[in-house]
């Protein structure tokens, strides 16, 4: 039982890691360069600030899974890590609500500025 438990906390990382490389690469261009460069169809990303703080918020339910199957691993008991475990998705949440009004209230500012 210990390949299953490493396979999904190996398939999770990479697979989040590769998902924020894709949507910065389509929010800078760079994905549709690169797509052009090989003779296929370019997909131009809609994505909005709602998008990326929800992508933050989402962050926090990947390593509540990272962090309990981690513990269960390696055989980690003390209460600490499931105080943890509980605290990602709380702080990933309060982040992404940070990074959305900061980022509406500079769009304003730069609006009417």
């Amino acid at each position: 039982m210990f390949y299953v438990p490493s396979f999904i906390c190996g398939t999770l990382i990479g697979g989040s890691i590769a998902y924020v490389f894709l949507r910065k690469f389509a929010s800078n261009g760079l994905l549709a360069q690169m797509q052009a460069k090989l003779g296929s169809r370019t997909y131009h990303d809609t994505g909005s600030i709602l998008s990326d703080a929800l992508t933050i918020a989402a962050l926090g339910a990947i390593l509540f899974v990272v962090i309990e199957v981690a513990a269960d691993v390696f055989g980690l008991e003390a209460p600490l890590w499931d105080t943890l475990a509980y605290l990602a998705p709380a702080v990933s949440a309060a982040a992404g609500v940070i990074y959305y009004i900061a980022k509406k209230v500079k769009k304003t500012n730069a609006k009417t500025a």
